[in-house]
């Protein structure tokens, strides 16, 4: 099934106000495989993502969205994150896959690397973040 450009520009505004919004269901808007992959992390959990978003957006002071191009089966965005830390303004590009109505992916990019003093500050060791699976495994390198 694919959506139409309409469809899926309020299927985008949707979800994104609701994975803004702690009380909102951003589950029900999610594909049961949705997937994350950013240069600092990645989820194959969608719940696990949801909580890393949500926790991120304690630090972002605001988005100025810069384009969007919608199609039937996917979107990007392209938007300014302005952040509270010392990183200020990040520009972002945000690749959202929609399957059956859902928003079945999200890939993001951005330049990490001034991210990494901001992570080694908070005492990671590394700047990459793995998430759990959904099995429950460890995903990080040499952790098998």
């Amino acid at each position: 099934m694919t959506t139409t450009d309409a469809g899926c520009r309020q299927l985008v505004s949707n979800f994104i106000s609701a994975r803004e919004d702690p009380e909102a269901d951003a589950l029900a808007l999610m594909a049961e495989s949705f997937t994350f992959q950013s240069p600092l992390m990645r989820f194959d959990d969608r719940g696990a993502y949801l909580e890393s978003h949500r926790s991120f957006q304690r630090l972002v002071r605001g988005k100025t969205v810069i384009s969007g191009l919608y199609g039937p089966d996917d979107a990007i965005l392209l938007y300014d994150l302005e952040t509270a830390t010392p990183v200020g303004v990040q520009t972002t590009a945000e690749h959202l896959r929609f399957v059956e109505g859902k928003v079945a992916g999200i890939v993001l990019l951005f330049d990490s690397a001034p991210w990494r003093p901001v992570f080694e500050h908070l005492g990671r060791r590394s700047p990459t973040l793995y998430a759990r699976s959904r099995r429950g495994e460890d995903t990080r390198p040499g952790s098998g």
